[in-house]
């Protein structure tokens, strides 16, 4: 316990800590929650379609995490700006995804009471 508030103390524990909860969550939580349903019910794509878009995310942190991580090591300065510079870009996406003009299973846009319910299956 004492190793644990030792290291706590630490402001670059407390740093990395909400780095990595605020770079990986949105996409961590679009992926294992409600992105599938999204996907298929909200944009009307086909569900092989859906589920390899849920993949294209972990194959891309496959070749970008080492890119970043090799940056990070040899200019350590700049970290907090490689962090700003995920959120930025995780923003940017969401704004795409959110404003993006889907159609339903139907091919028609979902009304508002089946968006509540997606919305409220998810809360």
């Amino acid at each position: 316990m004492r190793n644990l508030r030792r290291a706590w103390k630490e402001p670059g524990t407390r740093l990395r800590l909400s780095t990595h909860l605020t770079t990986s969550f949105s996409g961590s939580t679009f992926g294992l929650l409600r992105g599938y349903p999204f996907l298929v019910r909200g944009q009307g794509l086909a569900p092989t379609t859906a589920a390899a878009m849920l993949i294209l995310p972990v194959l891309a942190g496959l070749c970008y995490g080492p890119l970043v991580g090799r940056y990070a090591t040899r200019f350590p300065f700049y970290r907090s700006w490689i962090v700003l510079a995920v959120v930025a870009g995780s923003v940017l996406m969401w704004t795409v995804v959110l404003l993006w003009p889907g159609a339903g299973a139907g091919g028609t846009r979902p009304d508002r009471a089946e968006l509540r319910q997606l919305i409220g299956s998810s809360i």
